[in-house]
This record gives structure tokens, C-alpha cells and sequence, in this order.
């Protein structure tokens, strides 16, 4: 067990112990809160750097979408352009299979 040191103090005594041993933990909650109030303020300086961030990503995100539906028109266009070469392909097919008539 541990001994006790205030035994042999007169009740003043023991009253200046026990309020020195106060101050000394308002002074080290002062320093905490003094500790927390600057963690504080470089966990806001960190909000401008992230709302940028995330105002930067949501601008790619729009871009994406703007080239997506580009994209999806130039594939349309494409698949159009497809199709008109397979038709033009089997006519000229068809007119080179037919039997030419020599000149007269």
C-alpha cells in the first residue's frame, strides 16, 4: 500500500497540498485545451485544401459525362456509317454480278 504522506500535516498543511495538486491540474488541462485548440485550427486549414478537392473532382465528374454523351453520338454516327457501306457493298455486289451486255 502506499504510505501516507499527509498523516503528520496540520489540516492547513494538508489544505495547501491539496490545493497546489488543483492548480497543478488546471494548469495541465490548460495546456491540453491549448494543445486541442491548435489541432483545432490545422484540422479547419485542411477545409479550404478538401472543398477545392472536391470541387475539382465534381468538375471531372462533368467533363466525363459531357465526353460520355459525345461519345455515345460518334458511336451512333459510326454504326449509321456502317450500315450505309453494308448497303452500298451488296449493291455494288449486285451490279457486278450482272451480266454485262457487250457493245454493239
Amino acid at each position: 500500500m502506499s504510505e501516507d504522506t499527509t498523516r503528520n500535516l496540520t489540516p492547513n498543511e494538508k489544505l495547501d497540498v491539496i490545493l497546489s495538486e488543483i492548480r497543478a491540474l488546471n494548469a495541465s488541462v490548460a495546456s491540453l485545451d491549448s494543445h486541442v485548440v491548435v489541432l483545432e485550427s490545422k484540422a479547419y486549414d485542411t477545409r479550404p485544401i478538401w472543398e477545392q478537392a472536391l470541387a475539382e473532382i465534381q468538375e471531372v465528374k462533368d467533363q466525363v459525362r459531357h465526353f460520355d454523351h459525345k461519345l455515345d453520338i460518334l458511336n451512333e454516327s459510326l454504326f449509321d456509317v456502317k450500315a450505309d457501306q453494308r448497303d452500298l457493298e451488296k449493291r455494288v455486289l449486285l451490279i457486278e454480278r450482272r451480266p454485262q451486255n457487250p457493245p454493239a
